[in-house]
């Protein structure tokens, strides 16, 4: 019999990579013992096969199809807020997860008219960003976010958060104290997946730069380092894997650089692992910025799973400390590298012992089922109240 009854909600897709690794991982562990249903908004085509995989991990999951323009969106979100409500009383939910700001407000909606406990994963400084990244210019709609934003942090029966650099500004954005309802699970990592080879030795170096190339990341930054280290040695192999193929392709002619020295390229979910495999370092600096203090990518755990030294900035956040903390990995200044160090300090850090230590420490802060354990003991929590 299932101890608990839980309600997932997710605006990201599990078409999508991160929804497999941020969503399923978790809830194929939490769904071995407990019922789980899983609501999210799909950008891509479902298959068949797609819903059979989440069906055999004990899944029931609803896909919601996500509208293409403003108006269709606040009329889906209110059409899945009602859904919801009325799921959770058919069901008899006992716990509603929320992944996101637009998910919480549903969650809290559906708080207010059932029993169930209301549990805010926030996943980062949404309305902050959207002030930084000059997407929110009307002060009114902006204070009524950030006012939304602390309400929803106070109302919260539990808090998840990525960042343990988060969680001074949980309290200040909500005026109240939420501290003792507050858990850090940062982005973790199926180590059955993402793990060391050791019997692969890297013939060559190869650098990479892997995800987004925009908005919260120095990508030119990050082009900089990467081309000084082909002058350095012609033979370094750069390569971008990036959805954004033509953000990265126009970025390298802005700044001058030969598309001929970077290979850029997009790769599955499945293929990553085996591609880590081969890749020496790898390189990526976030903005010094209010925001990116709550962001964990998910791509640093993977790194460190496989082997792959990041080399990183230091913004602030949680990044560079465990870097640091740990010798995993080079902090830089991207403006005043010593670019000879930097080579030097790459090709020493391809020895089984670095490799290990490297996959220890991805052990240590993102084990998927570390993860999933500690969201486990959120949702236990509430055992008594239902």
């Amino acid at each position: 019999m299932s101890e608990y009854r839980l309600l997932y909600l997710s605006y990201t897709g599990m078409t999508e990579s991160l929804g497999q690794s941020q969503v399923l991982s978790y809830q194929k562990r939490i769904a071995k013992n407990n019922s789980v249903h899983l609501f999210s908004f799909e950008r891509r085509s479902v298959t068949n096969q797609l819903k059979n995989e989440i069906d055999d991990k004990g899944i029931q999951w609803t896909p919601f199809k996500s509208a293409n323009n403003k108006f269709l969106r606040c009329l889906t979100l209110v059409y899945f807020a009602l859904f919801s409500l009325f799921y959770i009383k058919k069901n008899k939910i006992d716990i509603i997860h929320c992944r996101s700001f637009f998910m919480a407000l549903v969650g809290l909606f559906c708080s207010i008219f059932t029993n169930v406990r209301f549990v805010y994963d926030i996943r980062g400084f949404w309305v902050h960003e959207l002030v930084e990244n000059n997407r929110l210019k009307n002060k009114y709609i902006k204070k009524i976010l950030l006012h939304l934003q602390g309400y929803l942090l106070k109302k919260a029966d539990q808090i998840v958060t990525l960042t343990e650099s988060s969680v001074p500004y949980l309290e200040m954005f909500s005026k109240s104290k939420i501290l003792g309802k507050v858990t850090v699970i940062p982005t973790c990592v199926d180590l059955e997946r993402f793990n060391v080879d050791l019997e692969n030795c890297r013939s060559r170096i190869k650098i990479s730069y892997v995800g987004n190339t925009q908005e919260r990341y120095q990508f030119d930054k990050v082009l900089y380092v990467m081309d000084s280290l082909k002058k350095l040695n012609k033979n370094i192999e750069l390569e971008i894997v990036t959805q954004d193929i033509n953000a990265a392709t126009e970025a390298l002619t802005n700044n001058n650089y030969d598309p001929q020295d970077f290979k850029v390229f997009s790769l599955d979910f499945s293929e990553m692992p085996k591609y880590l495999h081969s890749v020496t370092a790898a390189v990526f600096f976030m903005n010094e910025t209010l925001t990116t203090k709550a962001m964990a990518p998910t791509k640093f755990g993977e790194f460190l799973a496989c082997g792959v030294y990041p080399i990183v900035n230091d913004n602030g956040s949680d990044v560079p400390r465990i870097v640091r903390e740990n010798h995993v990995g080079f902090v830089i200044d991207p403006i005043k590298i010593d670019i000879e160090q930097l080579y030097e300090n790459i090709l020493s850090s391809q020895t089984n012992e670095i490799k290990n230590r490297s996959f220890n420490v991805a052990k240590k802060y993102f084990d998927v089922e570390v993860g999933s354990r500690r969201l486990n003991q959120i949702y236990e929590s509430f055992k008594a109240e239902y």
